[in-house]
């Protein structure tokens, strides 16, 4: 290569060919890092350090091809227009193992905001045991679903009783229920409608509960101090779901 370089002449300074400076940024950048965690060249890639100069006329047409494109991998040009980036098997392979060891950085959260159903129960008053997403659709049909509708309406807070729910925010049972109640809320593009007893559809204050609830820092400590999952099937679980709730 030093040989090579400066048009052919041996004793003057001056640039690698192409090819060449392909080859040398190769062995320094890939191929010597993979010998030192024991990793050897392709077969491909070694035919291609020691083919020759570009410039060979012994060289085989479809042996310069394969040249030419080698080069063109590893030593672009960075003021040539690119052609679109195509990714080899070798790259592909290479990606796929690093989201392999890396999956929390390319998957959706487990804990996602308003992502999925997580299966949150009602676990006190009449529907006790319900899903939440099922007393939801229940409370959306006909007249409220024959309570479910002016139930859910009395826990928000929007009727008028002599005996007003009141959300207790250091209760884990309160809590997933609102989370439950959140997560359809973003499901639906930040709104949810029941139905009264008139069959009046009517919005639900979601928003203003949301803030009432991270109003209560002393819940997010307690939880934080306990290491209290909101999700049902892990109670014990160390879970940050509360962080990955934003203000609707």
């Amino acid at each position: 290569m030093s040989v090579r370089q400066a048009g052919g002449l041996e004793k003057r300074q001056g640039r690698f060919k192409k090819d060449d400076t392909a080859r040398k940024r190769f062995i320094n950048t890939v191929a010597l890092p993979s010998l030192r965690a024991g990793v050897l060249p392709s077969a491909h890639d070694e035919k291609m350090l020691f083919l020759g100069p570009m410039d060979n006329k012994a060289l085989s047409a479809q042996d310069k091809t394969e040249l030419e494109k080698w080069v063109n991998l590893v030593y672009k040009d960075s003021r040539a227009r690119q052609p679109p980036s195509e990714l080899d098997v070798k790259r592909q392979t290479t990606l796929l193992e690093w989201a392999k060891q890396n999956a929390k950085f390319c998957a959706v959260p487990r804990h996602s905001a308003g992502d999925g159903d997580h299966g949150y129960k009602v676990a006190f008053g009449t529907y006790k045991d319900s899903l939440v997403s099922a007393l939801v659709q229940k409370a959306q049909t006909q007249n409220g679903g024959a309570g479910a509708g002016p139930y859910l309406l009395w826990v928000c807070g929007q009727t008028q009783s002599q005996n007003p729910f009141t959300w207790r925010w250091h209760d884990m049972k309160h809590v997933r229920f609102f989370l439950g109640l959140h997560a359809a809320y973003r499901r639906n593009a930040n709104k949810l409608t029941v139905r009264n007893s008139r069959n009046t559809e009517i919005d639900l204050k979601i928003k203003d509960l949301a803030h009432q609830f991270y109003r209560q820092s002393d819940v997010r400590e307690w939880m934080e101090a306990t290491h209290r999952a909101v999700d049902p099937d892990d109670p014990d679980a160390d879970a940050g779901a509360l962080d990955a709730l934003p203000l609707p």
